[in-house]
């Protein structure tokens, strides 16, 4: 009866939102669940709809997807981002053009869509999707509030090889004291899931500004429905994805990453055999593709949406060229005295340690102190 109750509501939202789109709709459309029920929903009401997918060949998003959309019977265009032009203009364009600016280098291969497409479409997407869902239920202990922020600082500890704050700083003093919310309405980890990682980190990755975006997933109705179910049926997304298994099996039992490239329901053994299957695959390429360079290597992780940034880094390349101008820029400006970005660049090129995670904040904190000098201003609350 809840699964029924359920697929009426979600086909009932995407009804209401294709109603409401003033354009024909695009749907960005992943390998993964969210995208996936949006697009049963709306198919599920009659609304045409348009799909692209962006990544790189090899990955499942880029080649998932569009299985996805054939078989829901729709278009899908896929946007190749090897083929994408990356440049110091470009990014910082995307930083000036967005209030609230995330991560540079994902606003900026998200933004190729809309600016491949403008202001002809309607965007719906499957914002928040996940979170709602109760993926993130179990990120950390959190029976309170100060127990819930040090679970959240300790869940966006970026990088786990260099220590990038100085060490006067307390990084928990930067979250609220208090809950936003009575905690019997929503827990506390989640409360600062949603009003925080949701909105300043997600949403202007996923949401442009500047044109018409849909995001079913933030209705009223669906939110009270979804998070007014026991937590027991919501971890690990358990009654989410039995609703849209439910309502649209034949979509649900293809593959996706939520299951490392297979359909929902494989075993964690059955997934480290397909891994295993892939590194092979792509060891007999790699070997291939120095008699035959035409032959195209996977990237060594499918789940990856963008570039393989941490070897980009250690070839010659547009985007090792760009990290190298910033982490100059960073050490010259003198805004953070006690990192050696330029250090940590080289260090990682020798491969001793991967140092990605810590070089994308620091190339991503450089960009903002050019192109939004504003967001760090003592007054600015963000």
């Amino acid at each position: 009866k809840l699964l029924a109750q359920g697929a009426d509501l979600w086909n009932h939202i995407c009804r209401k939102a294709a109603n409401r789109a003033t354009r024909p709709l695009l749907l960005p459309l992943s390998a993964g669940l969210d995208s996936r029920a949006v697009l049963g929903g709306l198919r599920a009401c009659g609304a045409p709809v348009k799909t692209v997918t962006y990544g790189v060949p090899g990955a499942f998003d880029y080649e998932i997807a569009p299985r996805i959309a054939a078989h829901a019977g729709v278009a899908n265009e896929r946007i190749d981002l090897t083929q994408i032009q990356i440049s110091r203009a470009a990014l910082l364009d995307v930083a000036k053009g967005e209030p609230s600016p995330s991560l540079v280098i994902d606003m900026f291969f998200n933004a190729q869509i809309a600016w491949r497409y403008g202001q002809e479409f309607t965007y719906i997407n499957g914002f928040c999707g996940d979170a709602l869902s109760g993926k993130h239920l179990d990120k950390g202990a959190s029976s309170n509030w100060q127990q819930a922020r040090e679970s959240f600082v300790a869940w966006h500890q970026a990088s786990r090889t260099i220590k990038l704050t100085d060490k006067d700083m307390v990084p928990i003093d930067a979250l609220p004291s208090a809950p936003f919310v009575d905690m019997d309405l929503m827990g506390p980890l989640e409360q600062l899931d949603h009003a925080i990682r949701q909105q300043r980190l997600v949403r202007p990755v996923v949401c442009p500004a500047g044109y018409e975006v849909l995001s079913p997933f933030l209705d009223p109705e669906w939110c009270a429905f979804i998070l007014g179910l026991p937590d027991a049926l919501r971890r690990d997304q358990r009654f989410f994805i039995a609703l849209f298994q439910y309502s649209y099996p034949e979509l649900f039992a293809l593959p996706t990453t939520a299951s490392g490239g297979l359909p929902l329901g494989a075993s964690d053994a059955e997934i480290r055999r397909y891994r295993k299957k892939l590194r092979r695959q792509r060891r007999l390429r790699s070997r291939l593709s120095h008699i035959l360079p035409n032959i195209h290597v996977p990237p060594a992780d499918r789940r990856w949406q963008y570039l393989d940034f941490r070897n980009e880094l250690r070839r010659d390349s547009t985007v090792a060229a760009l990290f190298d101008e910033s982490m100059a820029r960073l050490d010259d400006s003198g805004a953070i005295p006690w990192i050696d970005a330029q250090g940590i660049l080289r260090r990682h090129r020798e491969e001793k340690t991967d140092h990605f995670k810590a070089l994308n904040v620091l190339f991503n904190l450089e960009l903002l102190l050019e192109a939004r000098p504003d967001l760090f201003e003592p007054s600015s609350s963000q």
